[in-house]
């Protein structure tokens, strides 16, 4: 069997709803969501690369990987009817990233950094905890309808990472374990079919559970003006809360970056 039908097989017996998926599985794009990005309105689609040439991240910052050290995959489908609440779509898909890894890895412990980053804390009480994943969502409007495309990073075997990057990053390697992309990448898929189900209360409630900003004064930069407060929550459309010396206000865009 080729690696698309080993997959489709695993996939259609925990998501029943892939059965209708076209899946590729390619040694080289120049990036997964922009390939979903221009393809015509098709099924859903799931892309899964080796090596991704110029992966980017949110604000175009770039995502670089080694060949076949990490999971890379985009999925795709079609709403036909413009969604409300789009930023959620990153929040449900960094839920199931999290489920999935702690149904695998569960001694590892990851938590959740707004918008759609997935973090290793050192341990369940250490402040200290380093990248581990990556989520970037676009969409594509279609008249009444919407091409919503969601791309994941998640470093799997890195020994090491440059030293030049703009924060502490890791892999399951080095926090001691190895996982198959495959297993992940199902399980992925599967908790993500049902937290696309979960209500944005419950879905956000969860990733406060495992959010690595909970309580924490932090800096959100890439605004006209960078600002400084502490976290106070979410809102019901996926806006993060801040408590700013005015008082209290509501951000759907930024960068976090945690202060001392």
């Amino acid at each position: 069997m080729t690696r698309q039908e080993t997959l489709a097989a695993l996939l259609e017996e925990r998501l029943p709803a892939a059965s209708g998926w076209r899946i590729d599985w390619q040694r080289e794009v120049v990036s997964s969501n922009g390939e979903l990005l221009r393809a015509e309105a098709d099924p859903p689609r799931l892309l899964l690369c080796d090596f991704q040439s110029r992966g980017r991240g949110r604000g175009e910052r770039s995502w670089h990987c080694p060949p076949g050290e990490g999971l890379l995959f985009s999925h795709s489908w079609m709403e036909q009817d413009l969604l409300p609440e789009p930023a959620l779509i990153g929040h449900r898909l960094a839920l199931a990233g999290l489920l999935a890894l702690e149904a695998l890895a569960g001694e590892v412990v990851c938590a959740w950094k707004w918008p759609n980053d997935l973090f290793v804390r050192r341990s369940r009480r250490s402040e200290e905890a380093a990248k581990l994943a990556g989520i970037l969502v676009q969409s594509q409007v279609q008249g009444r309808a919407c091409k919503i495309v969601c791309g994941m990073g998640i470093n799997l075997l890195q020994e090491g990472f440059p030293d030049e990057l703009r924060q502490p990053a890791t892999s399951l390697f080095r926090e001691g374990r190895v996982l198959e992309a495959e297993a992940l990448l199902v399980e992925i898929l599967a908790q993500f079919g049902k937290t696309r189900a979960t209500s944005a209360d419950v879905v956000l409630e969860e990733l406060g559970r495992r959010d690595l900003c909970a309580g924490k004064k932090i800096r959100l930069e890439g605004l006209p003006e960078p600002v400084e407060g502490e976290v106070l929550g979410y809102a019901s459309d996926g806006a993060i809360r801040l408590q700013l010396p005015d008082g209290p206000r509501t951000f759907h865009n930024g960068e976090v970056r945690l202060l001392p």
